[in-house]
C-alpha cells in the first residue's frame, strides 16, 4: 500500500516537473521552423563592392556586368556632329528658382571655377598658377551669350570639348541644367552693369 502510494506521488511530481518546464518555454509566441532546401544561398557569403573578391577573376574586385547603369541615369545620344542641330534644340527643363540658381552656383565654383573662374571671365585658378592651361573663352563671349541655347551648352557640359572633359559621369543631368541657369544669371548681371556703365556715361556726356 505504501509502495504504491509512493509510485503515485513520484508520476505526480513528475507530471508537475514536465508541465512546469513546458510553461517556462512558452512567451505567447507561435514559433515554426524554416525548412531551407538550399542553405548555402541563405548564408552565402557577402562581398562589398570595392573589396577583393576570391570568386571574381585574380581576386579582383567585381565589376557590374555589360549594360549596367547607374540608378536614375539618363542617356544622352547626341554626337558632336549633331551638335548644332539637334543639341541646340534642346530646352531647359528646370524653372530658373532660387533653389536652382543655388545649386547651379555650388557645382560652377566646384566644376567650372579652376577653369573659367568665378566671375566666368576665363581667368581660373589653373589659368592664374600657368599650368599650360590655354585659357578658356569668356562666359560672356557673343557665341555663348547670343548664339548658343542652353541645350548646346548642356552639350558642352556632357560631352566635353577641346580641353575641357565632359561631365556626364561627374554631375547629374539636373545639376548640369541647374549649372547653365548659374551661367545665364551671371551673363545677365554683367549686361545690366553694362547697361548701367553706358547710361551713366551718356547721361554725363550730357
Amino acid at each position: 500500500m505504501k509502495s504504491a502510494y509512493l509510485a503515485n506521488r513520484g508520476f505526480l511530481l513528475a507530471v508537475a516537473l514536465c508541465g512546469a518546464a513546458l510553461l517556462a518555454g512558452c512567451d505567447g509566441r507561435r514559433e515554426s521552423r524554416e525548412i531551407l532546401n538550399v542553405p548555402n544561398m541563405h548564408f552565402s557569403p557577402a562581398y562589398k563592392a570595392q573589396e577583393p573578391n576570391p570568386f571574381s577573376p585574380q581576386g579582383i574586385m567585381m565589376t557590374p556586368p555589360e549594360g549596367t547603369v547607374p540608378v536614375d541615369w539618363q542617356p544622352y545620344t547626341i554626337a558632336d556632329a549633331d551638335a548644332d542641330t539637334l543639341a541646340m534644340a534642346l530646352k531647359n527643363p528646370l524653372a530658373t528658382t532660387p533653389e536652382v540658381l543655388r545649386t547651379g552656383a555650388k557645382y560652377y565654383a566646384t566644376f567650372c571655377t579652376p577653369c573659367h573662374g568665378a566671375s566666368g571671365d576665363g581667368m581660373g585658378t589653373v589659368i592664374r598658377a600657368n599650368a599650360g592651361m590655354p585659357m578658356p573663352p569668356s562666359l560672356y563671349s557673343e557665341k555663348l551669350v547670343g548664339e548658343w541655347t542652353d541645350g548646346r551648352i548642356f552639350h558642352v557640359l556632357t560631352n566635353g570639348q577641346g580641353n575641357m572633359p565632359g561631365y556626364a559621369a561627374r554631375i547629374d543631368a539636373a545639376d548640369r541644367w541647374a549649372i547653365i541657369h548659374y551661367v545665364r544669371s551671371i551673363q545677365a548681371a554683367a549686361a545690366k552693369e553694362a547697361g548701367d556703365e553706358t547710361s551713366g556715361a551718356a547721361g554725363a556726356g550730357n
